[in-house]
Formats: C-alpha cells, sequence, structure tokens
C-alpha cells in the first residue's frame, strides 16, 4: 500500500462517512449536525477535513443550505455503501458473542429425537437461524467415546458405567420407555397380554452389544428366567431395524417414542407387551470445565429446557 493511500485511511473516519450520508440526505449543515447529533461547527470541521482528504470541494453552498457536487454524490454514495458494510460488521461481532452464530456438534440417541431435538432445532432454527447444528445419532456409548474425544460439543444419552462419570455434567432426566415391534401380521401381533416367556425362542434385531439398550435388553431377559433373545442382526440404525423387522419374522426392542413415531408405518405394528424400565434415564450431558462457544450454550440451553419438559 503506498504512502498516499495509508494516509487517506488513517485519517478517514466513519463520522466523515456519517456526514456524507447525512449531507446527501438533508442538504442543510445545520440538519446534518441534528442528525448526526454534533454542533455545526464540528460538522463544518468534518466537512473541510472530508474536502482535504478528497483534495477538492465535495458541496456547494447556496442561501438555501447546500448542494452535493458531482464528486461530492459519489463520495456519499460509495460512504452509504461503506456504512451498511459497517454495520454488517457490527452484527456480526453482535452475534457471535450472544451465540446466534456458529456450528455446534450434538450427538443423539434415537430416542431423544423426536420429544427432545426436534422441538429443539424447531425454536432455535425459528430464533438462531445463523447456528448450524451438526447432528450424529448413535448408541450412548459411541457417542460419549466422542464426547471425550471432542468430536461432540454436547450428547444426549445416558452414563454407560454404574459409578457416574465426575467429569460429565448431566441435566435431565427424561425417562425411555421400552416397546416391543414385529411386521404387521406377524403371529405374535394378533395376541394380547404377551409376557416376555411369550417371546422366547423368536429372532431378533438388537442394538450393538455393549450398548446401555442392549445391556437393559439382556438384563430384562435374564429377571424374568427367560434365555437372552437369539440375536441374528445387530445394528444400531433405526432405519435398518425398522426395514428389517418389516420383512421378516424378526422383532425388535426399541424405544416407545420410535414405535409411537412410526406406528402409521405400513409394515410395523408393536406388540402388546408392558417391559420393565431397566434402561434408566438419559441426559443432556457436557464435559464439565470445558468451555462451550456462545452457539453451543444456547443450545445446551434449549435441550435442556426440552430433556425435562
Amino acid at each position: 500500500m503506498d504512502e498516499a493511500r495509508s494516509a487517506f485511511l488513517s485519517r478517514l473516519k466513519l463520522r466523515h462517512l456519517r456526514l456524507l450520508v447525512a449531507l446527501s440526505e438533508t442538504r442543510s449543515l445545520r440538519r446534518a449536525s441534528e442528525y448526526m447529533a454534533m454542533t455545526q461547527p464540528s460538522c463544518s470541521v468534518l466537512l473541510s477535513e472530508l474536502e482535504a482528504l478528497a483534495g477538492a470541494p465535495l458541496c456547494t453552498r447556496h442561501a438555501r443550505g447546500l448542494q452535493l457536487n458531482a464528486l461530492g454524490q459519489i463520495a456519499a454514495q460509495t460512504a452509504r455503501s461503506m456504512l451498511h458494510e459497517a454495520r454488517k460488521l457490527q452484527e456480526e461481532f453482535s452475534q457471535y458473542a450472544t451465540g446466534v452464530m456458529g456450528s455446534v456438534h450434538l450427538g443423539a440417541i434415537v430416542a431423544s429425537i423426536g420429544d427432545v431435538v426436534a422441538p429443539s432445532m424447531r425454536a432455535l432454527t425459528a430464533s438462531h437461524p445463523r447456528i448450524t447444528t451438526h447432528l450424529v445419532t448413535d448408541t450412548s456409548d459411541r457417542l460419549l467415546q466422542q464426547l471425550h474425544a471432542g468430536d461432540l460439543d454436547i450428547v444426549i444419552g445416558r452414563q454407560i458405567e454404574a459409578v457416574i462419570d465426575p467429569t460429565l455434567d448431566c441435566a435431565g432426566p427424561r425417562s425411555e420407555p421400552l416397546a416391543v415391534i414385529a411386521r404387521r401380521g406377524h403371529p405374535m401381533a394378533r395376541k394380547r397380554a404377551l409376557t416376555l416367556h411369550d417371546l422366547a425362542g423368536l429372532q431378533w434385531v438388537l442394538q450393538t452389544a455393549p450398548s446401555p439398550m442392549r445391556r437393559a435388553i439382556d438384563t430384562m431377559f435374564i429377571a424374568s428366567g427367560v434365555s437372552i433373545p437369539r440375536c441374528k442382526i445387530e445394528t444400531a440404525s433405526t432405519y435398518a431395524t425398522l426395514k428389517i423387522v418389516e420383512s421378516s419374522e424378526m422383532c425388535a426392542i426399541v424405544p416407545k417414542s420410535v414405535a409411537q413415531s412410526f406406528s402409521n408405518w405400513p409394515g410395523i405394528t408393536s406388540l402388546d407387551i408392558s417391559l420393565p424400565d431397566l434402561l434408566g434415564n438419559y441426559h443432556v450431558i457436557t464435559i464439565k470445565n470445558r468451555t462451550l462457544s456462545p452457539a453451543a450454550t444456547l443450545v445446551r440451553a434449549h435441550l435442556s429446557e426440552a430433556v425435562i419438559a
């Protein structure tokens, strides 16, 4: 950058730009000074500084006020554009500082999508459209691994160890009752008041071990004196589970919220069985003493409110 340009930029002020715009709109130094909340002599000094920077007059004075000349009009148009960009910059700073923009990496178990994630994201999209949330769905054990590794900012899931992890900050809780699903027309779908003994010997699509849900399922059968289900397929994918159940004689155990969400799926039905609540509650989980971005803090607040609703 040459010295002349550097000197010009160092001497140009936002007040100079505001004065140019005010003069173009009011055509009066007095009214321009009122618009800028400055004294008229102070505005005269600003105008003189501007004309010195331009190296030429910018306006023509007359009895009724003043009129920007051709150079002044060009300068005012440029000033208006520069002020608009300055306001945009201020908004960017303000939005970042208040958490209304940025990226957040969220991990969630499937059971939380309908009741917690969806309403929270709907509210956030309406109030803070410049926040981008990268959503990962998986089992709690895998999500917590990613949280500890720093790949996720927030997890909606459950702790998998019997001893509470002191490094985790948990908001909630929320329960996750379970349901058994099968294809429509499955022999068990016609029966009422089923028990786990009635389901002994069936083949299953189950979550991958050692996820909390898989542990709960195994414990549920053992506590009822029934052999652990014969698992033909393991998957963490809800969509895969539904499609396999729909096209086979296999059954699956899924969160009741998932079963309700897909109650209108033409090939799927819920069996008439009440399962014990051995899975435990899930929470909104973050790492203690790990600073969240303003955007992530805002997302966590929305999720925490939804999970206890």
